[in-house]
């Protein structure tokens, strides 16, 4: 059941999927890989509540799995429990201290709760690690406004558009012309 429901995943039958691996976790409810895969289809069809159910299973099977912790995060933030998220995607960054999207998602999570300046900081981090994420700077841009650096915020949004995230011209547009 369990590889059916990969093959439903891969075909994008999530509904499918979900109930091969429901039933997995139904007849064998110390399967780490069902709830991990449950967890995972319920991300992927914005079950994010389910998702941190089985995810939550998944961790109390196996809570040394910090990969688990930053699937989580993801739905927590979707959530809008952004201190959830910020713990969980801490104890991946412990482990994968140079990923740029666990920096980038904990930045965005910290500018949700109002910790700019900590958004600034994982920011930072990201691009110190890829100076290409083009993503990273537009978002830094915003938190930078909201701090009133404005010339800050200029030069990310300028950054993000010379490496071709063209939204960012909108908000140089909005706020500098």
């Amino acid at each position: 059941l369990l590889i059916l429901g990969v093959e439903k995943f891969k075909m994008q039958d999530f509904s499918g999927a979900i109930k091969d691996f429901t039933l997995v976790t139904i007849l064998d409810e110390k399967n780490i890989s069902a709830f991990t895969l449950l967890g995972s289809t319920k991300v992927k069809s914005k079950d994010y509540a389910g998702a941190v159910e089985a995810l939550n299973k998944a961790i109390l099977l196996n809570p040394t799995d910090v990969k688990l912790f930053n699937l989580r995060s993801f739905a927590k933030g979707c959530l809008g429990d952004h201190y959830g998220a910020i713990a969980d995607i801490t104890k991946f960054i412990t482990q994968f201290p140079n990923d740029v999207a666990a920096h980038f998602s904990r930045g965005i999570d910290k500018g949700k709760i109002g910790d700019t300046n900590g958004a600034i900081a994982d920011y930072d981090k990201a691009i110190s690690i890829n100076s290409s994420a083009h993503e990273v700077y537009y978002n830094r841009g915003f938190s930078k406004l909201k701090i009133g650096d404005k010339k800050g915020a200029y030069n990310d949004w300028k950054k993000a558009s010379q490496l071709g995230f063209k939204i960012a011209d909108e908000a140089l547009a909005d706020y500098f012309q």
